[in-house]
């Protein structure tokens, strides 16, 4: 069984680890940073591999490595065998299998961790990690098998993916009552040209969405403070020096009495179905996998 496997010499768990390594890096220098030999013999790993299966697994493109469609996906199902056995070596030792939840700054500040907890209770052989990343990250990151499970907009998904809906994420203006100065009931163009509006600054989705919006009801309009995530949106808030707007989950975290909470139909627009998504092969290669989604479409229902 599996003669032609074993027929040549070339193949070896090693020279599968040089693989993952250096496709996750993106370059054979990345994959060891400040070893040459490391580097040296990842280098000479790849060509040994590429040449026992006869095909070229990698290219150069500039000074970076870019895998080719068969290097692709040798690469996947390397990461899938290497994890197989990871869970493997933790079940006989009796330790805990390790899964990864990915989301943005925001969902994993105010929806992942303040619930995750009745997770970790409900499975008690799993042991939990998350990463913030932006969405088309997080969704490449579950197709490659480099994470188990992300929390992204509906709009993101891609074929290979399953996915539940948990929720709309909406969002609304927070103006601290500091800032009023006898406004009782400011409206949505006040927001933009009356107050001094703390937002995040990125090229992603919600801010180019924000920025339109805002641009429309005030032509001049520029945040009074640029922030790189809306936890420090939020922290801004708290000081009482700027309005913004935020996900009405994230203010959980501001004292009722402290700010005017304003919705509107054009912050309608900021709203996004979410979806949990996994590999449509993870329920297949991981244990406790089936459980663990059942759980977390229970748990972070918005």
């Amino acid at each position: 069984m599996f003669e032609s496997i074993f027929s040549k010499r070339g193949l070896s768990l090693e020279r599968l680890h040089a693989l993952i390594a250096i496709s996750q890096a993106g370059s054979i220098v990345g994959a060891a940073p400040g070893n040459p030999v490391r580097n040296s013999q990842n280098s000479r790993q790849l060509r040994e591999l590429a040449e026992y299966f006869g095909c070229e697994l990698a290219e150069r493109k500039g000074k970076r490595i870019r895998l080719t469609e068969e290097g692709k996906h040798l690469a996947h199902m390397t990461r899938e065998f290497f994890r197989m056995m990871e869970d493997f070596q933790a079940g006989c030792a009796k330790r805990h299998v390790f899964y990864t939840i990915g989301g943005g700054d925001s969902l994993v500040q105010w929806l992942v961790i303040p619930r995750i907890a009745s997770i970790v209770d409900a499975i008690p052989h799993i042991h939990l990690g998350t990463e913030s990343l932006r969405t088309n990250d997080i969704v490449e990151r579950v197709l490659e098998s480099r994470m188990d499970l992300g929390l992204v907009r509906k709009s993101a998904m891609k074929p290979g993916l399953k996915s539940a809906p948990i929720g709309n994420l909406t969002y609304c203006a927070v103006i601290p009552h500091a800032l009023l100065a006898g406004k009782t009931a400011p409206t949505i163009r006040d927001l933009f040209k009356t107050f001094p509006m703390a937002m995040q600054v990125s090229d992603g989705e919600f801010t180019t969405t924000l920025n339109a919006i805002a641009t429309k009801l005030s032509p001049s309009f520029r945040p009074a403070l640029s922030c790189q995530s809306l936890p420090q949106v939020l922290a801004a808030v708290r000081s009482r020096r700027f309005a913004a707007v935020l996900p009405e989950i994230a203010t959980e975290d501001l004292p009722s009495n402290m700010v005017f909470t304003l919705r509107s139909e054009e912050l309608g627009l900021l709203s996004r179905e979410i979806h949990l998504i996994w590999s449509s092969r993870v329920t297949s290669v991981r244990p406790h996998a089936t459980e663990l989604i059942e759980q977390c479409k229970s748990a972070f229902q918005i």
